[in-house]
């Protein structure tokens, strides 16, 4: 707050924040991860990262602060590229620094050019930004773009809500109709072990005949009612007292 009206100014941990990646022992030093980068790659990272931090910071009163940001990057961008080219930063600046104008006036800037054959050069800056307050700049934060995943197959077949014997749909219920030791892992083909049927189906499914063609054959079940005509096979109850793993519930 200054002099009791609340003012947008730049945080000194944020200054120091940004600044600690291009020092070391205290001092601008070189970003070994840029070294075998072309020169446009270099200048073009170093200038986008500034660019989004003093665009961010430019309704700021005190924006001028920022220019710690602009030397300690500037000379770690400079040590790269003169430690790519084995060569000195006074060299690398006087083959890369450049002017041009700007709305406030001339700016001294640092390009790296690559000229195409019949296009238009493309061209990497760093600086040239007044580090002026800007009453009238605009914050653009954009919204994450949102990624939709595919389902997995188990979801999809769950939302489905239908039969994959008949068809029908509503009230479908998942059962597990072989146990896990009995499945073929490798096979690409496999599907899960659960598979999604209704109550009449599930019974047509375990007895090996269709009911839908009996009369007087009970076509809903409830849920209770399906539970309790199970049974566990004799290889089952082993595998249940043996304790492994992978054992399926079968209506006999």
């Amino acid at each position: 707050m200054v002099n009791g009206q609340i003012a947008l100014r730049v945080p000194l941990d944020v200054i120091k924040t940004k600044c600690s990646p291009c020092l070391a022992h205290g001092k601008p030093a070189k970003q070994p991860a840029l070294m075998n980068s072309d020169d446009h790659a270099i200048v073009a990272t170093f200038g986008t990262v500034y660019r989004g931090i003093i665009q961010y910071y430019l309704l700021a009163g005190d924006v001028y602060r920022l220019r710690r940001r602009r030397w300690v990057m500037e000379t770690s961008m400079l040590k790269s590229l003169a430690g790519k080219h084995r060569s000195t930063v006074s060299k690398m600046a006087a083959k890369y620094k450049t002017a041009f104008e700007t709305p406030s006036g001339p700016r001294i800037a640092f390009e790296a050019r690559i000229e195409p054959n019949d296009r238009k050069p493309l061209v990497a800056r760093f600086g040239g930004i007044p580090l002026q307050r800007q009453r009238a700049a605009e914050l653009a934060d954009r919204e994450p773009v949102r990624v939709d995943y595919p389902q997995k197959e188990l979801v999809a077949r769950l939302l489905a809500d239908s039969c994959e014997i008949c068809g029908s749909k509503g009230n479908v219920q998942v059962h597990h109709v072989r146990a896990l030791a009995d499945a073929d892992l490798g096979c690409a083909c496999q599907r899960f072990r659960s598979s999604g049927f209704i109550g009449g189906c599930a019974r047509r499914r375990w007895s090996g005949h269709d009911d839908r063609k009996e009369p007087g054959v009970r076509q809903e079940w409830e849920p209770e009612d399906l539970i309790a005509v199970w049974t566990l096979l004799e290889e089952d109850q082993e595998r249940l007292r043996n304790k492994s793993a992978g054992w399926g519930s079968r209506c006999c």
